[in-house]
């Protein structure tokens, strides 16, 4: 008989432990803050010396205010975003585990390599079922001679109907990425399957449920950025509406591995909390 994830539990578990770790995030994100100051602080200066010549100081002001703004953001934003995943895999290994900050480091760049590539492939396969299960039969649709109305219907609904199948069967893989940060290398794609049996719109609902608010607050605040025609005509509110939005998605970030931690922890029993060796291989 398969276990089946509480959802409200496991809310709040999920915002539990990150109240209860909240103070360590500064010690998680420091390095990753370091380096990205000081590429911001190499996008200000190679701005500055575009700017001192006159050539090419009259081509970038001439340049859309969004390709300015990134000229000011894009590398900070790459180092968070590389750096997120070092981040993310420490927060699994402090909320799986149970252990401080500190002892989350030993080998964390392979292991947060490793969550990147474990992530692009669990992607990957949801978007190719996305693609393959999605487009087919609206070829088919088609090649049956439906009218244009009842197609219409037939493609939304159809689509429809497959994103949330891929995104099913996506959160059933996302096990893997809390038991890789861990060691748990026992967690392949096929256990990680066979664990989440019968909680396929759990691990969905509660993942929606639980970074849903960032999500939403992040699209707020683009909608928000593209209704203001002056704002988005200036590069320090574009800037610092990029910054917001870089931030909101690392609490997004934050707030799902939290989730998977705990949907991980449930499903397969806890076994892997009082492991020692998990993290020395």
């Amino acid at each position: 008989m398969p276990r089946k994830l509480p959802i409200l539990t496991a809310l709040r578990a999920t915002y539990g432990s990150i109240r209860a770790h909240s103070d360590a995030l500064p010690t998680l994100a420091r390095g990753t803050a370091l380096v990205a100051a000081v590429a911001a602080a190499l996008s200000v200066v190679s701005v500055q010396l575009i700017l001192s010549d006159e050539h090419e100081a009259v081509a970038f002001l001439a340049s859309p205010p969004g390709e300015r703004a990134a000229a000011y953001t894009s590398l900070a934003s790459l180092v968070v975003l590389l750096g997120l995943f070092v981040i993310i895999v420490r927060w699994h290994r402090m909320i799986v585990r149970d252990i401080a900050a500190v002892e989350t480091r030993r080998k964390v760049a392979g292991a947060a390599a490793l969550y990147f590539a474990r992530g692009m492939l669990v992607a990957w396969i949801g978007f190719g079922i996305a693609v393959v299960a999605g487009l087919l039969p609206l070829t088919w649709a088609r090649d049956l001679g439906m009218p244009s109305d009842a197609r219409w219907v037939f493609s939304v609904a159809w689509i429809a109907a497959v994103i949330i199948g891929a995104l099913l069967i996506v959160g059933r893989l996302s096990l893997i990425l809390p038991a890789g940060a861990v060691g748990d290398y026992h967690v392949t794609m096929s256990r990680a399957w066979e664990l989440s049996r019968g909680n396929s719109w759990r691990i969905l609902t509660g993942s929606i449920l639980a970074s849903g608010p960032a999500v939403l607050a992040n699209f707020a605040l683009n909608g928000l950025m593209d209704a203001l025609p002056t704002a988005h005509a200036s590069v320090p509110a574009l800037v610092a509406a990029l910054v917001l939005s870089l931030l909101l998605f690392a609490v997004t970030a934050i707030v799902q591995a939290s989730f998977l931690s705990y949907a991980y922890r449930f499903l397969t029993g806890d076994h892997i909390v009082h492991t020692p060796l998990a993290l020395e291989r």
